[in-house]
Formats: structure tokens, sequence, C-alpha cells
């Protein structure tokens, strides 16, 4: 059975279910607020990398990388290492949020049997790390790595945990390989095609590669919200699957369609907190510790896998949940929290002490912008 933890703050009325750090083997731990640390090894693997290149010229590759206009040049090992340096801690919090609530909400017994991966789009492995850090088993038959730039891929191979067991297990490539894993994850990497007319086929690509379930994460902008967008569509109009996340339904985004004038400039996307690397605070000249990292997701599963947009692992039939998709406000006396609802609109709660009761209350004061908000 596969050790999982997860949190569940239950109430009669209403409950809170927070994507939470699962732990295997007891190796990570929860930071307060939802706030996402970094693994030790992948901090020194880039304090390692940086460490003979000055610091202007890191910002220097990194601003050329992004200089030009469509996707960004990794054409170096300098701008290799500079998005390292850079992004990576980024990459893998968010890419370690996502993949903690794919933990939870799929049933522990089509989760069991995720054992091989792709990661599409590698780049510096932050996500790879994310994957062995979440749900190390989805290597255990092989995890095929692809990133088309060799100075990203020499990059990233090189800050893996020096695990020969690990490294066994894992193969690179620059395109995606024929036969299909049952994990297919793309982490912050349609955002880096160089062509919009590649999306639609790349999108067609990942989801014919995964066997089980597939996960795309993509910045927390319009733009990553409208890829992910592409992706939801072709998942539902494959008829081969379900949206598991963060969507509790498979009709029209309520954000998208425009319903509501309220939401109007609204998209989906949310936002954690992640421990800055000593590299990152020396870069950006600040003694802060913590940066806001915002994101996009979808979380889908193959109808294979027999899983139901509906479902959550761990709780009963009779429950629906919605998805909190924005800060909630939390008053004086009462909690006021948009979420997008599994009617497929967008609900505005409103929970009070007194009309919602007290558990209800108090698990809205702790609820946060893309926890699930389950109501029995």
């Amino acid at each position: 059975m596969l050790r999982r933890q997860m949190i569940v703050a239950r109430a009669w009325t209403g409950r809170v279910m927070a994507s939470t750090v699962p732990a295997p083997g007891g190796r990570r731990t929860a930071l307060a607020d939802g706030q996402r640390k970094v693994p030790r090894g992948l901090a020194r693997a880039i304090a390692k990398r940086v460490k003979s290149v000055a610091a202007g010229h890191l910002k220097e590759a990194g601003a050329k990388a992004y200089a030009a206009s469509g996707a960004p040049s990794y054409n170096s090992a300098l701008a290799a290492t500079a998005f390292m340096a850079h992004r990576s801690p980024a990459v893998y919090a968010a890419t370690e949020r996502v993949l903690d609530e794919m933990v939870t909400k799929l049933p522990s017994d089509i989760l069991a049997d995720v054992r091989s991966s792709i990661d599409f789009g590698a780049g510096s492995c932050a996500s790879t790390w994310a994957l062995n850090q979440v749900l190390p088993q989805a290597m255990d038959e092989g995890l095929v790595v692809v990133e088309p730039s060799p100075h990203m891929m020499d990059a990233g191979l090189a800050t893996l945990p020096d695990d020969a067991a690990l490294h066994s297990r894992i193969s690179a490539r620059v395109t995606l390989p024929s036969t299909p894993a049952d994990l297919v994850l793309a982490s912050y990497v349609l955002c880096d095609l160089p062509s919009d007319n590649l999306l639609a086929p790349t999108i067609d690509q990942l989801w014919a590669a995964a066997g089980k379930v597939l996960v795309v994460v993509e910045p927390g902008t319009p733009q990553g919200y409208a890829r992910i967008m592409a992706v939801r569509d072709t998942v539902i109009a494959s008829g081969s699957g379900s949206v598991v996340a963060p969507c509790p339904h498979s009709g029209a985004c309520p954000l998208a369609s425009e319903r509501d004038d309220r939401y109007a400039k609204s998209w989906c996307h949310f936002a954690l907190a992640y421990e800055r690397t000593p590299i990152q605070r020396a870069l950006k000249s600040s003694a802060t510790s913590f940066s806001r990292e915002k994101f996009s997701y979808l979380i889908a599963a193959k109808t294979g896998a027999e899983i139901d947009a509906t479902m959550v692992a761990d709780t009963t039939a009779s429950t629906s949940w919605s998805k909190i998709i924005s800060p909630p406000l939390k008053r004086g006396k009462h909690v006021i929290m948009d979420t997008c609802a599994p009617t497929g609109d967008i609900a505005r709660l409103t929970v009070t002490k007194g009309k919602s009761g007290r558990p209800a209350y108090r698990h809205a004061r702790k609820a946060r912008w893309g926890d699930d908000w389950l109501e029995s």
C-alpha cells in the first residue's frame, strides 16, 4: 500500500481539503501556511553549478534568454545555468504542489499502478526532483526525460541525487518516446514552444503518451491559463479521459465564458510561497527568505484508469467539492470564498459561525487559495 499523508479538515457542513506534502519514507514535512521548501540536495546542486560563475554573468544570461520574442533560448551552458539559478526553485515548488494534489485526488488503487513516467521538457530537472520527492514509485519501471536543449539536459541531469539505482532507471531523449508511460509530466514547457502552431500537436502527443495520467503545469499568467485550457479542451474532446483537478467539473470554464462580469478579467491560476535558495537571494540582492510563484495546471486521467472527475480520494460519494479560486476574504465574523462549483458555475460562499456552524467557520478561517472546499 502506498504510504501517503493527507490533511483533511472535517466539518459537518463544510470542510477544507488542503493539498499537503506526502512524505515518502518520512522525508518531507510541511512548512507553515503552505510554504514550499526546496530540497537541500537540489539547492546544493544549484550552488555547485553556479559557484564558478559571477553573479553579474548569471543576471545577464538570464536577461538574454528571455530578451527575444517567442520562446527563451538555452543555447549555452551559461544560459542553462542561469535558468537553473533563477527558476528551478519556483518550478520545483509549483510542480511539487500539483503532484501533491494528484496523489490526494487519485484513488489509491489507480495511484499504485503508476510505475513509469515521462518528464517532457525536463529542462533543469526541477520537475524530476519533484516527482522523485512526491511519488518515487512512478519511476520504478523507468523515467524518460525529454529535453531538446543539450545544455539544459546536461545541467539538469547533473542536479539529480547521486543515486545509482535512480540513474539506472532514467533515460534521456530529445523527443517523446513511441511507448506510452503511466504518467506524463509537462511542467513549464508549453510556454517555451518556439511557435504557437506547435501547441495543438504537442498537446495531442502528450495525451497520447499518457497511459493513465497527464499533469501539465504552466505559469499563472493569462497566456499560461490559455495553454492549460487548450489541454483541457483536448482531454474532454477526446472522450478518452476526464479532468481530475483543479476543475470539479468537465463543463465550460466559468472564467473563460465570462458569464459573470465580476470575473471578466480573471483567469484560473493559483499561488504559493517557496523558500529562496541562497543563490536566489544573492542574485536579487535581497535578504527576503521567500518568493511567490503563480501557476496554472491541469491533472487529467485516461478513461481506462477508471477515474471519474467527481472522485476524490478519502471522500464519500455523497460529498461534492469546490475549488477556491481566489484568496478568501477573512473578515471579523465571516469568511467570503469564491469557488468553482461542481455545477460549472462560480459560487460565492459566505461562511459565518452562526449560520454555518463552528467547525465550518473554523475551517474557513484556515482556507487558502487553491484549497478544496467540501460540502457534505
